[in-house]
């Protein structure tokens, strides 16, 4: 029963948020996000001296294994760089091989679960993920050259909101819309 009252105060929330106009302009708005943060620029990214060009996945799984390793202690398994990348666990530890190969990651074993393998930044990977920070800096305040730091202030609160918001809301959103729809 109080799954179901919740459920019924979620709608009315929702119903009454915004039009179906612009929920449908804000997820395909998001989609676009995503394409982009997946899949930046064709081909290879050229890298500052000292490097490879690395491919736009590379890239990404590079910087996201850098923040879990400044944000978290503890090892950090293939199943996690999956999971944040939104991949199959067969292609994450793909791209993890090449990465090796690459020098940019160092394999180990979690000392906790010895059949856990884990993996972090070489040294030349992080070294990586320093110089190419400063080179997405340089080319963010290009791209959003013309804004005050008023509006870039208000799209950073507004983009965290919106992280803050899917994180707490999406689960029990996708179980509403699973027995809403009758999905399965």
């Amino acid at each position: 029963m109080y799954y179901t009252r919740k459920l019924d105060v979620f709608h009315r929330y929702y119903q009454v948020m915004a039009s179906e106009e612009t929920v449908d302009r804000i997820d395909r708005t998001l989609m676009r996000i995503r394409r982009l943060a997946i899949k930046p620029v064709p081909g290879d990214i050229p890298t500052p001296a000292g490097h490879h060009h690395i491919s736009g996945a590379k890239l990404l799984a590079c910087s996201l294994l850098a923040d879990i390793q400044h944000n978290r202690d503890g090892a950090i398994a293939i199943k996690d760089v999956a999971a944040f990348l939104d991949l199959e666990h067969s292609t994450a530890s793909r791209l993890m091989t090449e990465l090796e190969a690459d020098g940019l990651i160092e394999r180990g074993v979690d000392p906790e679960d010895r059949r856990r393998t884990t993996i972090r930044l070489s040294a030349a990977g992080l070294s990586l993920v320093d110089g190419l920070s400063e080179v997405r800096r340089w080319v963010m305040t290009r791209v959003l050259d013309g804004w005050d730091d008023q509006e870039l202030s208000r799209l950073v609160s507004d983009l965290e909101r919106v992280i803050d918001q899917f994180h707490e809301r999406l689960p029990d959103a996708m179980r509403a819309a699973q027995e809403k729809f009758d999905l399965h």
